[in-house]
């Protein structure tokens, strides 16, 4: 009876264990805990083909368009040009239209927008 041999491509060492994630043996080259810190038993086990996947598709999920940031410096703009119209249509006196705080909301959307794209979860 032979020994069975990791399925990791191009190894051919022996089995330590399964990973729990695909269900197929790998040596102990191609198979690591998750949990390095808690007991071999009772942490699940990955393969080095399972890990490099979920990284890859956490990556894709983080992905941000550059359609969101250029909607927002869009905003930021258009409250920039409203808080400018507002206040030259303001009367002498110091009171800010609505116009005026209208362009500074308009402003802050716009800012707080381009931060989460930039640095959102």
């Amino acid at each position: 009876m032979s020994e069975a041999t990791c399925e990791y491509p191009g190894c051919n060492r022996a089995v330590l264990r399964a990973c729990d994630r695909c269900r197929r043996s790998f040596c102990a080259r191609h198979i690591e805990q998750i949990y390095p810190n808690v007991a071999p038993d009772r942490s699940p086990w990955r393969c080095t083909l399972c890990t490099r996947e979920a990284r890859q598709e956490a990556r894709q999920h983080t992905r941000r368009s550059k359609r969101g940031l250029i909607w927002a410096g869009l905003l930021i703009l258009a409250g920039i040009a409203v808080a400018i119209v507002g206040t030259a249509l303001a009367p002498d006196s110091d009171e800010v239209t609505f116009a005026g705080l209208a362009g500074i909301v308009l402003i802050g959307i716009g800012a707080i927008s381009a931060l989460y794209q930039l640095f959102g979860s």
